[in-house]
């Protein structure tokens, strides 16, 4: 029997958490699994080789066959340009050492600030946020009117730079920073009793912090370390399986009652998970944000 098309991802974070512990042989796990011993050592070789995203679905498609591929000097422009993690620290540093740090963010599911598969769905760039003492609030996904403001920027800006757009980089970043200006300091807002944004706005009294301060996690709770492959274990030989943006950083488990765990990274709640589950299947769990 294959794997079960809606969780496939799933069983295989499962069957490696189960392979790592070293109780099981390839035999067992098979069977367990209900695999095959060349699926099975196919799994621990991409594991091996690429972590837990060389566990993700390759495409079927024959090598070579992309008929409606972008081409490629355009796509060697937009690689050039696009925005990563890196350089969204890099610019949010920026900001924050002229403007303070907020007390929220409120962001959308889009990388690399949110992703709707992780947990609560934060990324790194969501961990870094929660460092610095901002707590990142997330549009539902498919409701921009949740952040009407923001969306009718983007509005005005379509508007005025991009309907249509400049004839080079230069010229479009010229028509941007003119955007800017006219938006900020010129024209007056009705929302903001006809004023300028700029005229309203007040820098946060919260300096940006430039060495993220130490977290101590209350005495109560257990304090483990995410690994690698993004789980943290429990006891001798299991798993609970949080998010590869956490690893290296250190996580607190505070108990409920009847085996159950709210898990936390510094001081934002990440989920729950039922000890009792790990008793009873011996097999790695995934943290839930509800319990069902």
């Amino acid at each position: 029997m294959p794997w079960k098309d809606t969780t496939i991802m799933e069983q295989k974070i499962e069957f490696i958490c189960e392979w790592r512990t070293g109780k099981y042989t390839i035999t067992e796990l098979c069977k367990s699994f209900e695999i095959s011993r060349p699926t099975a050592y196919k799994i621990i070789a991409r594991f091996e080789k690429e972590g837990y995203e060389g566990l993700r679905e390759l495409s079927r498609k024959p090598r070579g066959s992309h008929p409606n591929a972008t081409n490629e000097k355009v796509v060697n422009s937009i690689l050039q340009y696009k925005e990563n993690l890196i350089s969204a620290k890099a610019e949010f540093t920026r900001v924050f050492r002229k403007y303070g740090i907020p007390r929220q963010i409120h962001i959308d599911n889009g990388s690399p600030f949110g992703s709707v598969a992780a947990i609560q769905r934060f990324t790194r760039l969501s961990y870094w946020f929660i460092e610095l003492g901002i707590q990142p609030v997330f549009s539902d996904p498919a409701h921009p009117e949740q952040n009407g403001r923001h969306e009718r920027m983007h509005r005005d800006l379509k508007a005025s730079c991009a309907k249509p757009s400049a004839c080079d980089l230069r010229a479009q970043q010229r028509r941007l920073n003119h955007f800017v200006k006219e938006y900020n300091h010129v024209r007056p807002h009705e929302a903001l009793g006809m004023e300028t944004p700029a005229s309203v706005h007040n820098f946060s009294t919260r300096p940006f912090p430039e060495k993220i301060p130490n977290f101590d996690y209350d005495s109560e709770m257990k304090v483990l370390k995410v690994t690698q492959n993004g789980s943290m274990r429990w006891g001798a030989y299991n798993w609970v399986y949080l998010s590869a943006s956490l690893q290296g950083k250190y996580v607190g488990a505070l108990e409920t009652g009847n085996g159950i765990w709210r898990v936390f990274y510094r001081n934002v709640f990440l989920g729950y998970f039922d000890e009792n589950e790990l008793r009873i299947k011996q097999k790695s769990v995934r943290l839930e944000t509800n319990l069902v």
